[in-house]
């Protein structure tokens, strides 16, 4: 399993949150700033590569994904 550190706009989050099942991932955290919501999901290592590929094709490159942590 990993840990994947993500930051999104708010009109992304529900898209997000439907998709991620679709890769076996939980929401651990959640946090919520100006710009948007700050997640903390864990994943397995084999469905990161996916997850990332995702949020960047929804948020047009704009989410901010930091490096995965593995557990």
């Amino acid at each position: 399993m990993t840990r994947m550190q993500v930051h999104c706009e708010f009109a992304l989050l529900p898209l997000l949150m439907a998709r991620l099942p679709e890769f076996q991932a939980q929401k651990v955290e959640e946090a919520f700033d100006a710009q948007g919501a700050r997640l903390s999901l864990r994943l397995p290592r084999d469905q990161a590569s996916g997850l990332r590929h995702l949020l960047t094709n929804l948020s047009k490159g704009r989410a901010l994904i930091e490096p995965e942590q593995p557990e």
